[in-house]
């Protein structure tokens, strides 16, 4: 069982001792046949981090993360807990005017999504957006850093917010939990391992978290 610490970065801090652990072996297996070790992926994820940490962006942002998955997703959600922004985390499957409200309610100063996705980020938005891509050639579609950042009206420490979800519930609605870092966690927890899953995307980051934090390979596509 993971403990919970007070450490704002108590989640980076659980990986990077997993990557210092299990260094050379896989972290992630992709569908094409390659593989990415923990040190590599440690690496991408300290790049997509100082990325972020240049734009201005840290522990009083949001950052928006459109979730598939990829080893990209794995890691940007990894660099955004890293600088201590709450991960907005949502699905391709939502309308124009579903994500269009999310992001007048979120507010987030950076978005990372898949290049042919781009529609789908407000035109209104005023926040840097990143293609969903290599982590290590990561590049900025539009430089325009959000005047107002949201501020994260939380405590710090293990109930501080780290990551919100937004997905498709009963009657088609649209759906919100939030998720403490006390939470996250815990999802990463052999505890929660016969849990039933909160949401779709709380399930994809509870398989990510326990399988990393162990030292276990997960299965990515590109």
């Amino acid at each position: 069982m993971i403990k919970a610490s007070s450490v704002l970065n108590s989640i980076p801090a659980v990986l990077s001792k997993a990557a210092s652990k299990f260094a050379v072996k896989n972290a992630m297996v992709l569908d094409t046949g390659a593989s990415i070790s923990y040190r590599d992926m440690a690496w991408d994820i300290s790049r997509t981090a100082k990325l972020l940490r240049n734009c201005g962006i840290g522990r009083n942002n949001k950052v928006a993360v459109f979730v598939d998955s990829s080893p990209q997703t794995i890691e940007t959600f990894y660099a955004v807990l890293n600088t201590g922004a709450v991960a907005v985390l949502m699905r391709y499957d939502l309308s124009e005017r579903e994500i269009a409200e999310i992001f007048e309610a979120e507010n987030p100063s950076a978005v990372f999504i898949r290049s042919e996705y781009l529609e789908l980020v407000p035109r209104l938005s005023r926040a840097f957006v990143f293609e969903m891509a290599d982590n290590r050639v990561l590049k900025s579609v539009d430089k325009n850093l959000a005047s107002s950042p949201a501020i994260i009206n939380a405590a710090a420490g293990k109930d501080r917010i780290c990551a919100v979800t937004y997905f498709r519930g009963e009657e088609n609605s649209v759906e919100y939990h939030a998720l403490s870092n006390e939470r996250l966690l815990e999802l990463g927890s052999s505890k929660a391992k016969d849990e039933k899953s909160i949401d779709v995307l709380a399930e994809y980051i509870r398989r990510i978290l326990s399988a990393l934090f162990a030292g276990k390979a997960v299965n990515a596509s590109m």
